[in-house]
């Protein structure tokens, strides 16, 4: 399971851009608490539609 900074940091995004696309679920997560944790698939998932935003780095 994966933070929202690493997924952020995957992406080339701020923590907040990512935490915003869950709640408008753009991007699947669990919320544990108070923290959302995110499966390396849904990820994965996210990747093959269009990038996020303002994403900084070339897609794999």
């Amino acid at each position: 399971m994966l933070s929202i900074e690493e997924v952020a940091s995957h992406f080339g995004l701020r923590p907040d851009t990512v935490r915003r696309k869950v709640r408008e679920g753009q991007i699947e997560a669990i919320r544990m608490g108070r923290v959302y944790r995110l499966d390396w698939r849904d990820v994965w998932a996210c990747e093959d539609g269009p990038m996020p935003k303002g994403a900084r780095i070339a897609r794999s």
